[in-house]
């Protein structure tokens, strides 16, 4: 973002433009801004949104008026990204079109649509962070993330927003198709929920990875009424979502509309199969969030 030069006048006068630089930088620089660098009558200096801007201080008629100019040296990538406690979510950031000196947040076919998505092992708990508990509250945090960008972009650019939503829920699902789905249906076969818009399969993989066992623990398993039952920590659910410049634009739009559908339901077929299990993470996550005062929200 271009700025205007800064002009005012002081009752004292400035016998240099060294003093006029100083007496911005320390009395009139906007709140919220940072000093990165000084030489004399030249500076550079960050604003709330991080750009960066070189500042020259000269004289404006008199040794009373002065002016301070800007020169935009760096603009970053707008982004806005939506995450949860544990840091999963999905973003909108917008990228430079071709021959633009910076990217525009009023150009939605510039925005790229990504997810968030942590992967490994807690390093507190060393456990999955795709499995069990796991497993369903990076689905929730994502489902939310997804949730809250398209939010964004209905908010921000409405018109362009629902033409591209409306052309995925003509072409892939019919308007309440979650409420008549059968949640068992194609994944005890596949393993994989997806939806095939263009050519591109978003989804998410459903697997079960039991642990390895001691005979100790095989011989008490065995015993056990629950034998041979799978358990809510043997449950994994894999993100399988493709990347690159199919993520930008109408398009990228349109695939986090199926990953968030997609998520709806593989949640129904875990609430079939595991009965309270998304419940219970859900209770747990809210009283995480009550407790340690955090929200989703833009970051």
């Amino acid at each position: 973002m271009e700025r205007e030069p800064y002009t005012y006048q002081t009752e004292e006068p400035h016998f240099d433009n060294s003093a006029t630089l100083s007496d911005w930088l320390y009395s009139h620089m906007p709140e919220g801004w940072e000093i990165v660098d000084r030489d004399g009558t030249y500076a550079e200096v960050r604003d709330e949104e991080r750009r960066l801007y070189a500042v020259q201080a000269s004289g404006n008629g008199d040794s009373q008026n002065h002016k301070i100019e800007f020169e935009l040296l760096e603009d970053p990538l707008p982004v806005r990204r939506f995450v949860g406690a544990k840091g999963n979510g999905a973003k909108i950031e917008y990228v430079k079109q071709r021959g633009s000196k910076h990217p525009s947040e009023r150009d939605p076919d510039t925005a790229i649509f990504s997810v968030i998505r942590w992967q490994g092992r807690d390093p507190e708990t060393d456990q999955c962070l795709e499995s069990g508990h796991n497993g369903v509250s990076a689905m929730l945090e994502i489902r939310e993330g997804c949730d809250e960008v398209l939010r964004y972009a209905i908010k921000y650019h409405p018109d362009w927003a629902k033409a591209a939503i409306g052309v995925y829920r003509s072409a892939v699902r019919e308007p309440g198709w979650l409420d008549h789905v059968d949640a068992s249906e194609d994944l005890s076969e596949t393993g994989c929920v997806s939806g095939v818009f263009f050519k591109y399969p978003d989804g998410i993989r459903v697997s079960y990875n039991k642990p390895r066992l001691t005979r100790q623990q095989w011989l008490a398993e065995r015993n056990s009424p629950d034998a041979g039952k799978l358990k809510p920590e043997h449950l994994k659910l894999s993100l399988e979502k493709w990347q690159g410049d199919c993520q930008l634009g109408e398009e990228g739009l349109q695939r986090l509309n199926i990953l968030r559908d997609n998520i709806d339901y593989v949640l129904a077929f875990v609430r079939r199969e595991f009965p309270g299990l998304v419940e219970f993470v859900e209770k747990g996550r809210q009283q995480q969030l009550a407790g340690e005062g955090e929200s989703l929200g833009p970051m």
